[in-house]
């Protein structure tokens, strides 16, 4: 049996900074982007932040990086602890030793006012930065992002923009078949498409770990809801009968986008 494994659209790589002051750069992207109080005293601590003495470093207070300095973002699953609700983790981070100094962040519908900016205090800067995302409804949303990349010491620093698209069904991670509940009523219906087909509608709509493997028809796959723990399950036969388990009402729109984006012909139980 040959294994399938799930292409991975999940990391990205941005390059060709541009030189900015990030302070001006801040003031400039915000005030058109209904900026709350909230992120306008986050201005006023960075702009304070940025006038305190640092350490010198060669070069680094005019801006300079090296030129193949790259920005590196990743998106995956966080089940969350005692103190944080699972969610979804935007990851940011440099390829070399520069230090990101602040990241906007522009999205609709997932954060008040649709922007979010981030700029840990100078004795906490490092290349990466972590941000938890939870988006409320089921919809694919763009991250525009921009990011403040230089060193400790630098007063001018390099701006990195990218945009990466958050998927539809992102606030699912995948779990086990074996714990799922006892099924209620499903959805059958039969398919002409080749598994791939589905493995890339799954890796598409879903955040799936790089690892992850679908094997040739039959497969069985499953999902657990960040938001109300319900869970779908989906199984593939061999001639193309593809059977979907609603457990809860908010996994059932995923069976409505399954069969209405690739299939038809289906009947439910």
């Amino acid at each position: 049996m040959e294994n399938q494994r799930l292409p991975s659209f999940r990391q990205e790589t941005a390059w060709e900074p541009s030189w900015i002051n990030v302070e001006a750069e801040l003031v400039r992207v915000a005030q058109p982007r209904k900026t709350n109080l909230s992120e306008l005293k986050t201005i006023k601590e960075f702009k304070q932040a940025e006038l305190r003495p640092q350490v010198s470093e060669p070069d680094g207070q005019m801006g300079v990086i090296p030129a193949n300095t790259q920005l590196q973002t990743a998106l995956s699953v966080t089940l969350g602890s005692e103190t944080q609700a699972a969610h979804v983790e935007l990851s940011i981070s440099t390829s070399n030793d520069t230090i990101i100094r602040a990241i906007l962040i522009f999205a609709e519908g997932i954060f008040e006012g649709e922007s979010h900016v981030v700029h840990p205090s100078a004795q906490h800067l490092t290349g990466r930065i972590r941000v938890p995302i939870s988006p409320p409804k089921d919809v694919p949303v763009d991250l525009h992002i921009k990011a403040f990349v230089g060193y400790k010491s630098s007063v001018q620093f390099h701006v990195f923009e990218l945009t990466r698209q958050l998927p539809r069904f992102s606030m699912y991670v995948l779990s086990n078949p074996a714990t799922a509940p006892e099924p209620v009523s499903h959805v059958t219906f039969t398919i002409n498409e080749r598994v791939q087909r589905v493995v890339l509608w799954l890796n598409q709509n879903f955040l799936l770990p790089e690892d992850t493997e679908v094997q040739s028809a039959p497969f069985q796959i499953c999902f657990t809801s960040l938001r109300d723990s319900g869970t779908l399950l989906l199984n593939m036969k061999p001639n193309g009968e593809v059977n979907v388990v609603p457990y809860v009402s908010s996994t059932a729109v995923i069976v409505l986008y399954f069969t209405n984006m690739l299939f038809h012909g289906g009947r439910s139980h």
